[in-house]
């Protein structure tokens, strides 16, 4: 996987960040739509490109461009709404892109993430919600465990 954060240096000489909330290694999820978070440093009016790749194609599953202005802070891209779910033990690559030069892609800020579905929680349904997050999080179930505190 390419380095996973490349900044924009404007010609204002301010940094512009995009960062995929994802672990350095593959993030686990049991979820078969989850919704995968990203923060922006500072607001921008370019278009910002999500893609959801599928490590046996080249063709992205998901792909959404969000056209500006887009506010600094967190944000979340629901792939329910996308209509894409994830198979069970597939790796996927996730990349959100500020599209600065449409035409050289390559140059433009973006952060990656990877996520693979597993077919069981292996943290108990009996587990308290209040608990969960940080259950899930010691059984590696990263994606969901940074979900739960979202939803309060």
């Amino acid at each position: 996987m390419p380095d996973r954060n490349v900044v924009l240096r404007s010609d204002a000489a301010s940094d512009i960040q995009i960062k995929a909330l994802a672990p350095r290694h593959a993030g686990r999820t049991v979820s078969p739509a989850p919704s995968l978070w990203w923060y922006l440093s500072e607001a921008t009016d370019r278009p910002i490109r999500f893609q959801l790749v599928d490590q046996r194609s080249i063709d992205p599953v998901a792909e959404r461009v969000l056209a500006g202005p887009t506010a600094a802070g967190f944000h979340s891209i629901d792939l329910a709404q996308l209509g894409a779910g994830l198979e069970p033990g597939q790796l996927y690559e996730w990349s959100i892109m500020i599209e600065v030069d449409p035409e050289r892609p390559v140059s433009n800020p973006r952060s990656y993430g990877a996520i693979v579905r597993l077919e069981k929680d292996p943290v108990p349904a009996s587990v308290p919600e209040a608990e969960r997050a940080h259950a899930q999080a010691r059984a590696g179930i990263w994606y969901d465990a940074f979900e739960i505190p979202t939803r309060r």
